[in-house]
């Protein structure tokens, strides 16, 4: 539709020329300059998704991480229109409430929100919703929680004293000592809420950038949340909602 209606209207003059030259009963009129100005305000609204079919073609696979972001841009793009002609005025309203109905939800899904917020070249800036925000990084800092409770156990079962030893191993500075590293842990942002915290205000990457590459030049500084983005960040991107 959108490159039917973009070729028509640079080729209005040799149409409207060429219709000038014709005789007979069976040739068609050439449009009104009203319809004109309707077909160029409606080129104008469809714009924005012709740019986004292109920018999910560019790529082989579309990471999950730019879904968010780029139906964010979509909306935004579609606001700034300003159309004169009640036609078009319509056609803006229906585009902007067809795509909250079947891209709001994005937001709200398990995944997306997750692989958008550990993409360092968008993090938490799309979110249009505190709520969802704040669950995609509850579910972050739950993720590197159990991730911390699973090492805590492996090296709790390799360091266990056999049990004719057990006297040997009274330490009345254990406690201290695991209050101590807790303490050190939250003052380094060592834990994890910490890291994604300092991950949320370190610098946004450029767009085109590698968001992977990244990864690898910052695992040493957020060494829990590489973990994850390196699962999240190769989700391909879908149309199902559900994810």
């Amino acid at each position: 539709m959108y490159y039917m209606i973009e070729r028509f209207l640079k080729l209005t003059n040799n149409i409207s020329q060429m219709l000038l030259t014709l005789n007979g009963k069976d040739i068609p009129e050439m449009i009104s300059g009203h319809d004109i100005r309707c077909l160029h305000e409606i080129c104008l609204l469809l714009r924005p998704f012709e740019v986004l079919t292109k920018e999910l073609s560019t790529d082989k696979t579309v990471m999950s991480s730019k879904v968010i972001p780029l139906i964010l841009g979509t909306r935004n793009e579609l606001e700034k229109k300003i159309p004169n002609v009640a036609v078009a005025i319509r056609l803006k309203l229906k585009l902007i409430e067809e795509l909250d109905y079947r891209c709001r939800a994005y937001e709200q899904t398990s995944i997306l929100p997750i692989c958008t917020m550990l993409d360092p070249r968008f993090k938490d800036i799309h979110f249009k919703n505190p709520l969802a925000n704040s669950k995609a990084q509850e579910s972050i800092v739950q993720m590197m929680n159990n991730d911390n409770d699973i090492v805590e156990n492996e090296t709790l079962s390799t360091a266990e004293p056999d049990c004719s030893n057990t006297d040997k191993h009274c330490d009345l500075w254990g406690h201290h000592k695991s209050l101590e590293k807790k303490r050190n842990d939250r003052a380094c942002n060592n834990t994890p809420r910490g890291e994604l915290n300092s991950y949320l205000h370190y610098k946004i990457l450029k767009l085109d950038l590698d968001p992977l590459i990244e990864w690898e030049n910052t695992k040493t500084i957020f060494p829990k949340l590489y973990k994850l983005a390196m699962k999240y960040l190769v989700v391909p991107g879908t149309s199902v909602r559900t994810i």
